[in-house]
């Protein structure tokens, strides 16, 4: 029987250029017979379940059993998909405490997209490995005893918990962009109702001056020596008027 399972690399070498951890899911296969179980990975990427397992049997402790490595390997891969989720639970919660601090911040829309496309891409793979689970807990084969059946079962229901955390934090994550987005659109419109006060307080201003400058015969008050503070005081007047209104 070949079952692929898919865990999560954690090691120096998934770390990028910034420093961050670049979380990936590096698959498992898993040859299972009677008489022998063989898993193989990628040799560019290293997982630290199979690390922790390979330790053990180096110390003569381990499974026994055909079936019991499956499951031990499945557990492991298991709790570390646990640590995933946990990190991006923090991650969505610590985008949400900034949006709702009001911080508009287009920054923040990296944030949400990375977070998004890190539970996305979890909960892509996780879907078949829950379905593969499944199958060989049931699977009629004369090497899986009632032990490792009955740990599959256990792995199984724990993936099934994971995934509905992660739906959960799918939808937070579509709401957090709709709340960021909403916020930024507020921020346009605060922005243009500003740009649109400034401009009717400088428009009459400019009309009149533009009509007193025109340089024909005529002008009212080109005689009279207060025409300017005349001229001052309509202008104020008429700032007031369409401030008030």
């Amino acid at each position: 029987m070949l079952i692929v399972l898919r865990g999560v690399n954690r090691s120096p070498a998934a770390t990028g250029v910034d420093g961050r951890s670049r979380t990936q899911l590096v698959p498992v296969h898993i040859w299972a017979e009677a008489a022998r179980c063989i898993s193989l990975r990628d040799t560019a990427h290293s997982l630290d379940a199979l690390r922790d397992i390979r330790r053990s049997l180096l110390l003569g402790k381990g499974p026994r059993t055909i079936g019991a490595p499956l499951a031990l390997i499945a557990e492991k891969l298991v709790d570390h998909l646990g640590e995933m989720t946990d990190e991006l639970e923090a991650a969505v919660a610590d985008i949400e405490d900034k949006v709702c601090d009001n911080r508009g911040d287009p920054a923040l829309r990296m944030e949400i997209s990375s977070a998004r496309r890190g539970i996305v891409q979890l909960r892509r793979y996780l879907s078949p490995q829950r379905d593969a689970l499944y199958r060989l807990q049931h699977d009629d084969a004369s090497w899986l005893d009632a032990d490792a059946r009955h740990r599959l079962r256990d792995v199984s229901e724990r993936l099934v918990r994971h995934i509905e955390d992660i739906d959960e934090l799918r939808s937070r994550a579509t709401i957090l962009n709709e709340d960021f987005t909403n916020l930024l659109t507020e921020g346009a419109l605060r922005a243009s109702n500003r740009l649109t006060a400034l401009a009717s307080l400088v428009l009459p201003p400019s009309l009149f001056a533009a009509m007193l400058g025109v340089n024909v015969t005529g002008i009212p008050g080109a005689e009279d020596p207060y025409a300017f503070l005349w001229f001052c005081l309509l202008i104020g007047g008429v700032t007031l008027a369409i401030w008030g209104a």
